[in-house]
């Protein structure tokens, strides 16, 4: 039950950081995303990096479901 719950917390959080990426890259300018994102060159490159986070966070909270679905039957 311990990694179901971490896997609900961490999907919970990815898709916040997501949704923050992804608002980042579309409000803020190129120095703003440098300083505060890091790596990126491109807002595009931030939005794609939120888009991806939002995918992983969807795929863990499925599984962190099946888990719990699983969990519940036996």
């Amino acid at each position: 039950m311990l990694f179901t719950r971490l896997g609900y917390a961490l999907s919970i959080f990815a898709m916040i950081l997501g949704i923050l990426k992804i608002i980042m890259g579309f409000t803020s300018d190129q120095a703003a995303i440098s300083r505060y994102v890091g790596k990126y060159s491109s807002t595009g490159e931030v939005i794609d990096s939120g888009i991806y986070m939002i995918i992983f966070s969807i795929a863990l909270g499925i599984l962190a479901e099946i888990r719990y679905a699983l969990r519940r039957e036996t």
